[in-house]
């Protein structure tokens, strides 16, 4: 939704994560949030955005004071994620010139488990890559998972239907 408004939210962290009491996910803290105005568009459909959000979530193009998109919040949401299933801090005990020589100026991201599905390594890479055109939309971000979850529902559900029917073969033969 914040895209569909122009907004450049800056700050997505688990810190400003939280649940309604419907269990919905929820944003907090739009201190650093910018609109996108279209007339502060520059030509190559890029905006400078001063600096600003938690520099192991900043995209390196902020860390660095390059102009941005909305693609941002892409990267930033990518490294979350990875933060989220790794149960991990990423670029944990990062220096402040670490950061910016490895993460911004030389692309280091996190390591990606080999054991984590594919779609899941693909997406989380696509999500942080140095290339802001290279970034999924949150739209696409969005059919992404809904794919994952629904092949991941399906699955389960034809495993516990195979569980079932062998339990229900067993049981007729006694």
């Amino acid at each position: 939704i914040l895209i569909l408004c122009s907004i450049l939210y800056r700050d997505l962290k688990p810190e400003n994560l939280g649940f309604d009491l419907k269990d919905r996910i929820k944003l907090f803290d739009f201190g650093l949030a910018v609109e996108l105005r279209s007339e502060d568009m520059l030509k190559d459909g890029t905006y400078n955005i001063p600096k600003g959000g938690t520099l192991r979530y900043m995209p390196p193009e902020i860390a660095s004071k390059k102009p941005c998109n909305c693609s941002a919040d892409v990267y930033s949401y990518g490294v979350l994620l990875w933060s989220v299933l790794a149960l991990a801090t990423p670029f944990e005990g990062f220096s402040i010139e670490k950061h910016a020589k490895l993460v911004v100026n030389q692309n280091y991201r996190p390591k990606i488990p080999n054991k984590w599905p594919s779609e899941i390594k693909d997406l989380i890479s696509k999500c942080w890559s140095a290339n802001i055109r290279q970034r999924p939309t949150f739209e696409d971000v969005e059919d992404i998972l809904d794919e994952l979850i629904s092949d991941f529902v399906f699955q389960r559900k034809d495993a516990i239907d195979d569980s079932l029917s062998s339990r229900s073969t067993y049981c007729s033969r006694t």
